[in-house]
């Protein structure tokens, strides 16, 4: 009998290859965003989702091929999203896009398809994760550190 594992590894490591090409896919919906150059947009006062309807569609007519960019909106259904007033010339879809967030208090992410714009909340918040090397001991050598050490200085107050 085979190890199964091998096959997964191996095709997981296939489509992670293949499928983007070796490159992050939200960077290259980044970069498409950052081609498309939209000549002019204007609103004053419009709810968030109008204002990305339109820029959808001025990216779809300044596409070449005529495919534009997918721009989706997450809101809470309770409210109709914030309004926002822009005055844009001459500039990328990628710019355009940062411009609207920024104005209309909205977190921005590329994905593989699409842009997703969602209001800044505790729920939306994006999650950063990093990692540490820490040599083993390294607790251990901090707390005996501390046990040894007199105090630099008298506390203020008791």
């Amino acid at each position: 009998m085979k190890p199964r594992w091998k096959y997964f590894l191996v095709t997981w490591l296939l489509l992670a290859g293949v499928s983007s090409g070796g490159v992050d896919v939200a960077e290259t919906m980044a970069a498409r965003a950052r081609e498309l150059e939209i000549p002019e947009l204007q609103v004053r006062d419009a709810r968030a989702p109008d204002v990305l309807a339109a820029l959808s569609l001025a990216a779809q007519e300044a596409d070449e091929a005529g495919q534009g960019i997918n721009i989706l909106f997450h809101a809470d259904p309770d409210t109709e999203g914030p309004r926002v007033t822009v005055s844009l010339r001459k500039v990328s879809v990628y710019e355009a896009i940062r411009a609207i967030a920024e104005a209309a208090n909205l977190w921005v992410r590329f994905e593989e398809n699409a842009v997703v714009l969602t209001e800044r909340s505790s729920k939306t918040a994006p999650i950063v994760t990093r990692v540490y090397a820490v040599q083993a001991g390294f607790p251990d050598a901090i707390r005996d550190a501390k046990e040894e050490e007199e105090p630099l200085f008298e506390p203020f107050f008791r």
